[in-house]
């Protein structure tokens, strides 16, 4: 048995099942729980809450989710409600791929995969999956329970109508997402309601290929790392900056935003979010508990801007937290829980920046401003 228990209280219990560790309760603080229970193939059998109310989980002969259901008593009679059910393909889609300099290890071409075609909720409506030739959801379409269409997300993913043919080096990645909703971004000419009554049109978001770029952050200092970009439908885009190496002992940082940037339709940034992060050992290439250390930003242009910055300090040991929310000194203590410390520079470029004074040991934790 191993228990992982959360900042919140929350215990965690799993126990060996198969040839893996399985969750098999969660508590919270108050005590109240959920019991998870697993069939012979490691499947989730049911889920029992603190008063015995059960979720079943119905799987086929082949071990595919079928449907959620639970017993409820109906006017003294058990009866059997539905909460969810799956549908899977039928032919099972045919798997065709074009990469170029890999090997594939994993379904070849001509090899057939049975898919998740369709989830159907217990009002009746349903959410139906389409798929490339390569495997992978390009479009995810949501269907009122009368079966009309409310509304789609699609990807345009390789092998998908949208981007049908083509060689590919890596695993497909989209660069594009498409999204249409009923009674949204209507076109044409306005209706009774004053609003305009044509066809709804879909509206794109569009994402830039991750590249190697170099930067300046909010407090002045140079880096260099990897720029993303997104492009939302009204125009507006967000640069995003990410640090680190692979291989290399910053290479922990990759994938955490060290600064994110907003620019209007007409290229003007807007605003500047910097954030600068730490982990229990900095010289490792591996993530290993990364949290924020300081976090600074602007707003408005490059010339006339507010500048906003605040910096987390951490407590060593749980001992001195509870100390801290008695209101005792204790000589061992560093600085209090999470205190947030902030210094901003309102008004133009080269105004005078204060910065407040630091608790001392024993005081008690608050917000400075």
């Amino acid at each position: 048995m191993m228990v992982l228990r959360t900042t919140d209280g929350t215990q965690l219990s799993y126990a060996w099942q198969g040839s893996d560790f399985q969750c098999t309760q969660i508590k919270d603080r108050n005590g109240n729980f959920i019991t998870i229970n697993y069939n012979s193939f490691g499947r989730i059998d049911t889920v029992v809450d603190t008063l015995a109310r059960t979720i079943k989980f119905n799987y086929d002969g082949s071990n595919y989710l079928r449907s959620i259901t639970q017993t409820w008593t109906v006017s003294g009679s058990p009866q059997t409600h539905t909460w969810a059910s799956f549908d899977y393909s039928n032919p099972d889609i045919s798997i065709q791929t074009n990469f170029t300099g890999l090997t594939i290890i994993g379904p070849q071409n001509s090899s057939t995969l049975k898919v998740l075609m369709r989830v159907t909720l217990d009002d009746g409506s349903h959410y139906d999956f389409d798929y490339t030739s390569w495997g992978q959801v390009w479009k995810i379409n949501n269907f009122a329970p009368d079966g009309h269409l409310l509304n789609y997300r699609s990807y345009n993913l390789r092998g998908s109508p949208m981007q049908p043919t083509g060689t590919e080096t890596d695993c497909p990645r989209f660069t594009e997402r498409h999204d249409w909703a009923e009674n949204w971004n209507r076109s044409g000419s306005p209706g009774p309601a004053g609003l305009p009554a044509g066809p709804e049109q879909e509206v794109i978001t569009t994402y830039a290929v991750p590249t190697s770029a170099s930067w300046t952050m909010p407090d002045g200092t140079s880096q260099t790392g990897t720029i993303a970009q997104v492009t939302l439908p009204d125009y507006t885009y967000h640069k995003i900056y990410f640090a680190g190496a692979p291989g290399t002992p910053s290479g922990w940082q990759r994938g955490l935003p060290m600064l994110v940037e907003t620019y209007d339709s007409a290229g003007a940034r807007q605003r500047q979010a910097g954030t600068l992060w730490t982990q229990d050992n900095t010289t490792v290439s591996y993530l290993l508990n990364p949290r924020v250390l300081e976090g600074a930003g602007s707003l408005g242009s490059r010339d006339h801007h507010l500048v906003r910055r605040s910096r987390l300090f951490y407590l060593r040991s749980a001992m001195s937290a509870r100390r801290h929310r008695r209101g005792q000194a204790a000589q061992d203590e560093p600085q209090p829980l999470r205190m947030l410390c902030l210094d901003a520079c309102p008004g133009a470029r080269g105004e005078k920046s204060f910065q407040p004074a630091m608790p001392k040991a024993g005081d008690h934790p608050r917000s400075v401003t």
